[in-house]
């Protein structure tokens, strides 16, 4: 995965972080083997290591030392199968200190990044419409730390992390904190199209983008129309995120979101190799090798032992697929692998029932939220806490969603 980091003065200089610095690039990639890309200036410095998912640059420095930084790819509209991500970023870079960024909202892809303005001495963070790229940050007495990953805050001994109790609540209930929470009271995730800019010790906040910019309410579609424009927005998305390649990897379990990757795939001209780690005589071995057979792909299954302890991921196909193995002539990008990972939660809604929509559209949002928690038995065990540490659980909790 690509990561990228950075350190911002709001004072006078890094000199006397310099320490900190030398801690976010030597923690930056756990394999050494890996290059930095850095991007310095007395009062601001950015570091990257990009595993090369994608042809384009996603650094960019202009002639005034003003300088940008990019993990993922922000797909800026219009977007082709040729589209170039370093000149997204150009434009985006340019838009920012120009036109406030105007043109974030035009974007269409999963992304954060870092943007330093020289002259105005300024750090903006932004993460994609949807915050599926998450970029956090930690502001300390004159300085501000930023990172699309959060370990490296929690492997720097002098960054003084402290555990935020609702975040941590947060996280055991539903699997992730909520809002710009994290389980640490001074660590920070941005929130959805949201773009953050540091000025010296001062932070402004905006949204560039809303829901309400593209309510498909207002279209008044019938069910089938919206059908068929979701299938073609979804060909069409997979066909841009294919790009030029000419031959994919996916993984193909028993369920409905790879095979929909997979599909989407095949629809746009690809040549799909598929996987599958499954233990045998399971329904996912034996769906995904008659979903193969039947798409026509060429599939890969390796039988797991309740000892292997493996999951489906990408660390998993290179031990027994290694990448090393394949051609840059067959696979373009070998080192992408889609998969249909979180593709059902990601369309929205598939843990509401109806009667938890219709006491949301009654305002009853509390009441909304205990259905939810109870439906989904989502909580936390406290018979083991100690009364005060109960307390404050509880009234986290009962805090969730307000």
């Amino acid at each position: 995965m690509t990561i990228i980091a950075g350190i911002y003065a709001c004072g006078s200089g890094l000199e006397s972080h310099l320490e900190i610095w030398n801690s976010i690039k030597r923690l930056l990639s756990r394999d050494k083997s890996d290059t930095i890309i850095e991007l310095v200036d007395d009062k601001c410095c950015f570091a990257k290591i990009d595993v090369g998912a994608f042809d384009q640059s996603g650094i960019h420095n202009d002639d005034e030392g003003n300088f940008s930084m990019l993990a993922g790819d922000p797909l800026l509209d219009p977007v082709t199968k040729q589209h170039d991500r370093h000149r997204d970023l150009i434009e985006l870079h340019m838009s920012l200190f120009e036109d406030h960024g105007r043109k974030f909202q035009y974007t269409r892809g999963m992304f954060c990044g870092a943007f330093y303005s020289y002259e105005k001495n300024t750090l903006t963070l932004v993460v994609d419409k949807y915050g599926l790229r998450p970029l956090y940050y930690c502001r300390l007495e004159n300085f501000i730390i930023f990172s699309s990953v959060q370990r490296i805050f929690e492997e720097i001994a002098d960054i003084p992390l402290t555990m935020s109790l609702k975040g941590t609540t947060e996280m055991v209930v539903f699997g992730y904190p909520l809002s710009n929470r994290t389980p640490y009271q001074n660590l920070f995730c941005l929130e959805d199209a949201q773009a953050l800019t540091f000025s010296g010790d001062k932070t402004s906040a905006k949204r560039y983008w809303t829901w309400e910019q593209n309510d498909i309410r207002k279209q008044n579609l019938s069910l089938t129309d919206s059908a068929r424009k979701l299938y073609d927005l979804y060909i069409e998305a997979t066909a841009i995120r294919l790009g030029p390649d000419k031959n994919a990897r996916a993984y193909l379990s028993g369920g409905l979101d790879s095979r929909c990757v997979v599909a989407g795939l095949l629809n746009c001209g690809a040549d799909v190799t598929t996987y599958n780690f499954s233990p045998e005589n399971t329904y996912d071995q034996l769906i995904s090798s008659k979903v193969a057979n039947e798409l026509g792909t060429q599939h890969h299954a390796k039988i797991l032992r309740e000892d292997d302890g493996v999951k489906q991921h990408a660390y998993t196909l290179n031990v027994y697929f290694p990448f090393s193995s394949l051609s840059r002539r067959d696979f373009f990008r070998p080192q992408i692998v889609w998969t249909g990972d979180g593709g059902s939660v990601g369309s929205g809604y598939v843990y509401l029932h109806q009667n938890q929509v219709e006491l949301l559209r009654n305002g009853k949002t509390r009441a909304a939220i205990a259905e939810y928690l109870s439906s989904n038995k989502l909580g936390v065990g406290v018979k083991i806490l100690k009364s005060p540490l109960f307390n404050g659980i509880e009234n986290a909790i009962t805090g969730l969603v307000k």
